[in-house]
């Protein structure tokens, strides 16, 4: 039985404005509505895609979920022997992306599967919102403390470096001044670019810390919403320490392993999924 990677992404939950208090339980409560209703009315429109909550677990601690992405195109079937033919599909269906998450109520955090064609964590978001009678969520992914700590330390910022792929800029792209880049790349039908902004080397000199720490606070709480896939910022806390990189984008936590597909649906069973995702969350808190 041939096995396929897995991964997932950890993040924190964040509900309404911090400056006035909510109601703990109102993604829960979001989360449940949902649960409750039929497949038909459990379908949300998002980004141009048709997203439902498919199968859950929401008796025990924590919450198991799965969730459905239709999308009209997808790929044909083949074997060794034979050319690949389309997947007969009838006009009213899609192909399914599925994605496996699970929510920790009592420690505010979620795993989220991490995959092409899947939710992400901008959709999840958006899904429960429409449950939530009109409660803002956030979904913030957790950097490991030591980055963390690091990044927000930094009074010296020589250079931050970015890799941004190819394509339509997203909101986030525009607000980090992203869009000429992209277009840039076009002509060259290039999948991804580089970007270097530096100051000179002269002691003391340092590009702006608010303008660094206000960009990178955006564009890791909105991940997923973007086209850049990396990010290193090269500066110090002190005059007395060496300058060092922190790579923001490996030290997001989240976990990986391999899993068993199954031999007659051709894909991971979201039992299997659940159960690496409890894995992963165990190991965090025992660290944690």
């Amino acid at each position: 039985m041939p096995e396929k990677a897995f991964k997932a992404k950890l993040y924190d939950v964040r509900l309404g404005d911090p400056d006035h208090p909510v109601d703990a339980d109102g993604l829960k409560s979001a989360i449940e509505k949902a649960a409750m209703l039929g497949l038909r009315d459990r379908v949300v429109s998002i980004n141009g895609k048709y997203r439902r909550l498919e199968a859950f677990e929401i008796a025990g601690d924590p919450w198991l979920l799965n969730f459905v992405t239709a999308e009209f195109a997808g790929p044909g079937r083949t074997g060794l022997a034979s050319p690949a033919v389309a997947i007969g599909l009838q006009s009213d269906e899609n192909f399914a992306h599925e994605t496996a998450m699970l929510y920790d109520p009592n420690a505010g955090v979620i795993w989220i599967e991490s995959g092409l064609g899947g939710m992400g964590a901008g959709a999840v978001k958006q899904y429960f919102e429409t449950f939530s009678d009109g409660l803002a969520i956030t979904l913030t992914p957790r950097l490991d403390d030591l980055a963390s700590a690091k990044a927000r330390a930094f009074q010296e910022v020589r250079k931050i470096e970015y890799r941004v792929m190819a394509g339509p800029p997203s909101a986030i792209d525009e607000e980090l001044g992203m869009r000429p880049i992209t277009a840039f790349a076009s002509p060259y039908e290039a999948d991804e670019v580089d970007i270097v902004v530096k100051v000179e080397r002269r002691k003391g000199k340092s590009l702006s810390i608010s303008t660094i720490r206000s960009r990178l606070e955006r564009l890791i709480s909105g991940k997923e919403g973007h086209n850049i896939r990396g990010c290193k910022v090269y500066g110090r806390e002190n005059d007395d320490d060496r300058l060092e990189y922190i790579d923001l984008f490996d030290h997001l936590l989240g976990g990986e392993t391999k899993l068993k597909v199954d031999d007659t649906t051709r894909k991971v069973l979201h039992q299997d999924k659940w159960n690496a995702l409890a894995e992963f969350h165990r190991n965090h808190i025992a660290h944690d």
